[in-house]
């Protein structure tokens, strides 16, 4: 069982705390931008209200990041840049609040509008260390999704080439957003096929020609309730058939090759 530790269970309120400053700063924008229409012209008239609610909300949602980040397997260039980032959008709140409330009001248009500028790119930071790299294009089409180099190795007609066909899209889209390369939970990255020989700090992962005893597949299918189940709770989960898919590229794979493979 985990120790208690505070700091690290505080941290993990900031995905829940975040989505408030996003949308009270995303409201105040809109509001803006109706109210230099005639028509709604008083469109921004509680905009003193959601900025009393959207400096604090910043702040404190900086904060729990910072904590989470302290005690997470993230990419630390990328947590930099998203701890940098949403800290100007809370700099960038809180000053859009003072200049409000000295009458500053192209001031306050300008800081909001730069506040959400920084928010834009403090979301992106986000999403890539929570989802994965190539998180918006992960069910696009193929020619937009895939990168040359995979459409080469899928009509090479060997290793990596099945791994990209068979394992890599279900492991893009159900673990490598904590397992890539912004974040490797147990030392462990499952987005390259040399990463995913390579291992982790819990031993092999596959048995290449052993499914059944691969601990990859093995996680996947305890109950959802098991804390050792994978992916966590919470999670979107493999169906049946990408479990089963998973399962004949391990089987199809010449034990030959568990040369060097360790696991989650």
């Amino acid at each position: 069982m985990a120790e208690f530790d505070l700091l690290r269970f505080l941290g993990r309120f900031h995905p829940v705390i975040v989505h408030l400053p996003i949308g009270f700063i995303l409201l105040l924008a809109a509001l803006e931008i109706l109210s230099r229409f005639p028509r709604w012209k008083a469109a921004n008239a509680s905009a003193g209200y959601i900025l009393a609610l959207a400096v604090p909300a910043a702040v404190l949602a900086a904060a729990s990041g910072w904590l989470l980040s302290r005690g997470g397997n993230y990419d630390a260039a990328l947590v930099r840049l998203h701890f940098w980032t949403g800290l100007a959008t809370a700099a960038g709140g809180l000053l859009s609040g003072v200049c409000y409330c000295l009458g500053r009001v192209a001031a306050y248009r300008m800081a909001l509008f730069g506040t959400v500028m920084a928010l834009v790119v403090a979301s992106h930071f986000g999403g890539s260390l929570t989802h994965g790299r190539g998180y918006l294009v992960r069910h696009a089409p193929p020619w937009l999704r895939g990168n040359p180099s995979e459409r080469l190795a899928a009509t090479a007609g060997d290793a990596e080439a099945e791994f990209v066909a068979l394992a890599k899209p279900v492991l893009d889209q159900y673990c490598v957003a904590c397992h890539g390369p912004e974040k490797a939970k147990g030392g462990l990255r499952v987005d390259t096929l040399a990463a995913l020989r390579a291992g982790g700090d819990s031993g092999p992962a596959i048995l290449p020609g052993k499914p059944q005893q691969s601990e990859l597949l093995r996680r996947m299918r305890l109950p959802l309730s098991d804390d050792d189940h994978m992916p966590p709770e919470g999670k979107p989960q493999p169906e049946e058939a990408a479990k089963l898919q998973l399962e004949r590229w391990i089987g199809e794979m010449s034990p030959s090759s568990s040369s060097g493979v360790n696991g989650p």
